[in-house]
């Protein structure tokens, strides 16, 4: 699974999350552990090549290091926006329950990547030019991925304050503006919108992953944090629930595709501006 479809899991779990935790949902104990055993597994790799990359005698020849680098750069940039918002689904979660049990894993598995991101632009300065197509390529990534997130928090924020895991508090109140006044669409024109810009805003994330069959895995399980309950809301069939991490995600990406089998914005619409870069 490359690391824009992660994006666009992200897009449809921060969409659903809302009702779910409305109507009590709880987040599942089995998922979780899922998602952060993958996710841990995930973290394990990205710092065996950084150290494999930060070392001159260990790292490979120039062309070869450079292309893995900017694949590093895509994964890890890119999936820290689902990691922020399973980090905010669980600690909402922990404030209505009144508990932590969940909030911990979550915020766990993020500070894992912010560490990740920090080496990794570390690296970034050191191998690339400022001026260079991908020094700029990263740059745009992470700008991309900064206003994504504060828009997809802003559908979490609905049922409980998630300011801390904005990158910009006041961006993510103005963008809970946006989320208000999409509230008399169905569901199927908000999933549509959100799509739509997703996949826009990351269409030159096009790097092959370096870690697919993890990326499916902790997609699958951030899909199911609320049980056999998430899936009926995302429009799926109910695969066997030993199954779902490998499943569920190959079928969410089939409904994104379908999502985009019209090459306008649905029922209309335009994207809001505070959304465009």
């Amino acid at each position: 699974m490359p690391p824009r479809q992660l994006v666009e899991i992200a897009g449809l779990l921060s969409l659903r999350s809302g009702p779910l935790l409305k109507s009590k949902a709880a987040v599942c104990s089995d998922t979780l552990s899922e998602y952060w055993i993958a996710s841990r597994c995930r973290l394990d790799e990205w710092g065996r090549l950084l150290r494999t990359l930060g070392h001159s005698r260990s790292a490979p020849p120039a062309d070869e290091a450079g292309g893995l680098l900017i694949r590093l750069v895509e994964e890890v940039t890119l999936s820290e926006l689902l990691a922020r918002i399973v980090a905010a689904i669980c600690a909402a979660d922990d404030l209505r329950r009144t508990g932590e049990e969940a909030g911990p894993i979550g915020q766990n598995t993020l500070d894992g990547h912010r560490e990740a991101s920090s080496r990794l632009r570390a690296l970034v300065f050191a191998w690339w030019p400022a001026d260079s197509p991908r020094s700029r390529h990263a740059r745009s990534l992470t700008k991309q991925t900064e206003r994504w997130t504060d828009v997809l928090l802003a559908y979490v924020g609905v049922t409980a304050d998630v300011e801390r895991f904005a990158i910009d508090p006041s961006r993510l109140r103005e963008f809970a503006y946006d989320v208000q006044s999409h509230g008399a669409e169905s569901s199927q024109a908000a999933s549509q919108l959100l799509a739509f810009g997703l996949r826009d805003g990351f269409a030159a994330a096009t790097q092959a992953p370096l870690n697919g069959d993890l990326n499916r895995r902790i997609a699958g399980a951030a899909l199911a944090l609320f049980g056999p309950a998430g899936f009926d809301g995302h429009g799926l069939q109910r695969p066997p629930w030993m199954l779902r991490a490998e499943r569920t995600a190959d079928d969410t990406i089939a409904l994104v595709d379908r999502l985009f089998e019209d090459d306008d914005t649905p029922l209309g619409m335009r994207l809001p501006q505070r959304w465009r870069i």
